[in-house]
């Protein structure tokens, strides 16, 4: 059962493992079945974009369309990387978007942008996660040193790599 992820996002996060063998931290063989959640929401919205700036500049966009005139709003821009969260939260900065860099948001600053990993444990309202693709994921440093069949066993529950 879970309890944070909406039916809507838990659903789009099952269908990408779909057909994909995965190990749980035990090292047993897992499967999703019965995994449910106990709340509802929307219905993720994937966003593709060009460059850097338009992808900004959409995230601006978007996050003005959440926080106008509601005061019960939190966002988590979430980001893999450091370098990347540093890197948002300055083209955000500069398209008139208050920012926080830290774990918590406020009604000046409804928005925090920080690494998925920082996020753990948190909750918002919303949430935007960033460079988020068939190319981003796994990152390629987390495939150096493994054994072959350990890289393929991680590449091809992924969907992607090669050994």
């Amino acid at each position: 059962m879970n309890y944070r992820t909406t039916r809507q996002n838990l659903g789009y996060a099952t269908a990408i493992l779909d057909g994909a063998e995965w190990v749980d931290s035990e090292e047993n063989i897992d499967d999703l079945h019965g995994y449910r959640s106990v709340r509802q929401g929307p219905a993720p919205v994937v966003l593709n974009s060009a460059s850097k700036a338009e992808e900004a500049e959409a995230l601006a966009a978007r996050i003005r369309d959440w926080t106008f005139g509601d005061d019960d709003v939190s966002i988590g821009v979430l980001t893999r990387t450091n370098a990347r969260k540093d890197e948002i939260a300055t083209q955000l900065g500069e398209l008139g978007v208050a920012v926080s860099t830290g774990r918590r948001t406020s009604r000046e600053r409804p928005m925090a942008v920080m690494t998925m990993h920082n996020a753990k444990g948190l909750e918002f309202t919303h949430v935007i996660l960033l460079d988020v693709s068939r190319e981003a994921l796994p990152q390629r440093y987390l495939m150096k040193g493994l054994a072959p069949a350990e890289a393929t066993r991680r590449c091809s529950a992924s969907g992607r790599c090669s050994t």
